[in-house]
């Protein structure tokens, strides 16, 4: 059993992730695999500055491709059983290496082939790996599966931890947890091993790996906000190059307008939360 891991971490989240899931595969003997570091051939800054990763906004959502460094450790034309390609979420869309990779020549791989999806990110996945299943299905691949790993903290304490590691570089904080994935959860990635096996054999059907499930109204939701940042992608990118003055006050637009949703968000959370508190369980839905 031939399996290809293409993948791209910014903080290595995401490189623990897929490890953690295909790892055990490769030391148990059940399949060859082969290791494909994803990297722009000039690094993406961690931690970013704020100011900077809100700049990059506009080619992360329009999908403008980086160079690549280094070449792929597999020749032209070879066939694997299953391709796994694996990044984190970046406003709601795959990571840009990863979407530079199925730009690449070296996307040929997926041709004909099984491929599963590994996403990491804070909450919002779905349309993310939709749109990764979509470049997938223009290369001639058949997305099989999707297997995400996500924070398990509240919304707000999670906004908190991700800012602070992402902006910060400061995983581990005083007096909130932790940020991104819990350790627990990664390591509890290797139970989708035998899905990913059943893919690489010729299953079709395909399988979501994900807690919790993401419900029609929340897809909508997400479906959304994507089309949201592709606007103000289209607006700041006609505003000027990066670094011109138009081009950040726009940014800066977009940035309070993104807060402002969030914290509307979770103001939201907060009410729905004391309500429960102060009604009960709702009707048809108590313990007893």
């Amino acid at each position: 059993m031939a399996i290809l891991v293409c993948w791209y971490s910014h903080t290595g989240q995401t490189e623990a992730a897929v490890r953690a899931m295909i790892g055990p595969l490769e030391a148990g003997g059940r399949a060859v695999v082969t290791w494909h570091h994803v990297r722009p051939t000039d690094p993406l800054p961690f931690p970013f500055r704020r100011s900077t990763f809100f700049g990059l906004m506009p080619e992360i959502v329009r999908e403008e491709p980086l160079d690549l460094a280094g070449a792929a450790p597999f020749e032209t034309g070879q066939r694997f059983d299953l391709v796994v390609l694996a990044c984190p979420v970046w406003f709601l869309t795959p990571a840009r290496p990863m979407v530079s990779f199925l730009d690449s020549p070296e996307a040929a791989v997926v041709a004909d082939t099984p491929v599963v999806v590994v996403m990491t990110c804070r909450a919002l996945w779905s349309a993310a790996a939709r749109r990764l299943g979509e470049l997938v299905g223009e290369r001639g691949g058949t997305p099989v599966g999707t297997v995400v790993a996500t924070s398990t903290q509240g919304d707000l304490v999670s906004a908190l931890t991700t800012n602070r590691w992402f902006f910060r570089g400061k995983k581990r904080g005083r007096f909130l947890p932790d940020a991104g994935v819990p350790e627990s959860v990664l390591a509890s990635l290797d139970r989708w091993a035998p899905e990913v096996l059943a893919a690489a054999r010729g299953r079709t059907d395909g399988f979501i790996g994900a807690t919790p499930v993401v419900t029609p109204i929340q897809e909508a939701q997400q479906v959304g906000g994507r089309q949201l940042f592709l606007a103000w992608a289209e607006r700041i990118h006609a505003a000027g190059p990066i670094g011109s003055p138009s081009r950040a006050l726009e940014v800066a637009r977009f940035v309070r307008l993104t807060a402002t949703l969030e914290l509307k968000s979770y103001w939201s959370a907060a009410l729905s939360t004391a309500r429960r508190w102060v009604t009960g369980p709702e009707q048809g839905n108590h313990p007893l």
